[in-house]
């Protein structure tokens, strides 16, 4: 096992969250602002949409900020603060939750290895939001779930169906060539940082667990003197991928689902070794499969085989949230657990609420907790159909619930 730190300049904020329009976020670089530069400071309701984002200008000189907050809304649950420099976050500090702390200071700091992403993105005027990956003089943009690509054409992006996408000022403008004002004006959006991070090979070969500063290497081959010396050093092109890379190796991560042979269980990135003076198989998963079911409330399709069919006031729900799980059967709440444990899905200690119901309906809700706490695994479709396992077995599946 090697411990290797990675490549970071850090920056400091100080935050202080309070209900009413007295609380602030005061922002503290550890030097001068030399450029146009903002501070963003984004509240998030539980399923991690925007609540409320702030953004104020940074002049050349500035080294500290004070951010004025309104009153909070009501659903918000975590707060996150972050630095834009060129349209670019450059620096963010770890999600931190709201809920119970409210009045409160909070206390962050705001890193550049928190800043890795696989895109930038970019939050809207019209409440999309786009996601942007870069490669040579192209630009490839998704936006509700649609992918149109950009090419590089008299100073600005164009696509072929004559959209123009353009970028000054800490804001991208997006519209069409003949229109005379822009149809959408985007601003820089904090994300979900990647680091903490752990990677691991098909066949558990090979371990590379990511932090923030620092990484933990299990590779046979691998020796520590050039590891100390040199560190991993962290390359994120905003192109689809993160490479980090030594001397002795070089990880790459690309942002595409991984379905581990090993423990059937789906992970949110593919993760590739190249290693000198080893011959482990290269492939591997990495990131937190939570991940990928977090960020939405999930309705239940079909029970052990059997298609279910309530009304909407009883349906069956799933939420995950900051490792818990809860939703609501056909009678009651419930409230849960939820981890990986030893490369195993583990939904636990559950709790409901005691309202009586008809037989019929408790038995559903019987069944249905009894198969989350049977589940091992899970699967998900292209089209995010999730697919709860016990081994091979299918045991429930749910499809995303719609906002309400």
């Amino acid at each position: 096992m090697r411990l290797a730190p990675l490549a970071a300049l850090a920056l400091s904020t100080n935050t202080a969250l309070a209900q009413g329009g007295d609380g602030a976020v005061v922002v503290t670089l550890s030097k001068p602002a030399s450029g146009p530069a903002e501070a963003v400071v984004t509240l998030r309701t539980d399923l991690g949409a925007p609540s409320l984002t702030l953004r104020e200008a940074i002049g050349p000189g500035t080294q500290t900020l004070r951010v004025a907050l309104p009153p909070l809304p009501r659903a918000t649950h975590s707060v996150q603060a972050g630095l834009v420099e060129n349209g670019r976050i450059t620096a963010q500090g770890a999600v931190q939750l709201v809920e119970g702390r409210i009045g409160l200071d909070f206390e962050t700091t705001l890193h550049p290895d928190l800043a890795v992403s696989f895109a930038d993105y970019w939050d809207c005027d019209n409440t999309q939001r786009l996601a942007i990956t870069r490669s040579d003089n192209a630009l490839s943009v998704v936006m509700d779930g649609t992918t149109t690509e950009f090419q590089v054409q008299n100073g600005h992006y164009a696509s072929s169906d004559g959209s123009i996408l353009a970028f000054g000022d800490n804001r991208a403008t997006l519209g069409s060539v003949d229109a005379d004002t822009p149809d959408v004006t985007c601003a820089p959006a904090l994300f979900r940082p990647l680091f903490p991070l752990s990677a691991a090979a098909h066949d558990d070969s090979w371990r590379i667990d990511l932090d923030r500063g620092t990484a933990v290497i299990s590779v046979p081959g691998v020796e520590e003197n050039g590891l100390a010396d040199t560190g991993l050093l962290i390359s994120a092109r905003r192109d689809g991928s993160v490479r980090l890379r030594s001397r002795e190796l070089t990880l790459d991560l690309t942002n595409t689902r991984c379905r581990s042979p090993r423990t059937g269980l789906t992970y949110p990135f593919t993760a590739t070794l190249d290693a000198q003076d080893t011959d482990v198989a290269p492939e591997g998963c990495a990131g937190d499969p939570l991940r990928l079911l977090s960020d939405t409330e999930w309705r239940i399709t079909s029970l052990l085989g059997q298609p279910i069919s309530l009304a909407a006031t009883s349906e069956l729900t799933i939420k995950l949230v900051d490792g818990q799980i809860s939703g609501r059967g056909p009678c009651n709440r419930y409230v849960g657990t939820a981890a990986v444990d030893a490369g195993r899905l583990a939904l636990r200690d559950f709790g409901t609420t005691r309202l009586s119901c008809a037989a019929n309906l408790r038995n559903i809700e019987m069944r249905f907790l009894d198969a989350m706490e049977a589940a091992t695994g899970f699967d998900l479709s292209t089209a995010d159909m999730l697919t709860l396992t016990a081994g091979p077995i299918p045991v429930l599946t749910a499809s995303p619930r719609p906002a309400q």
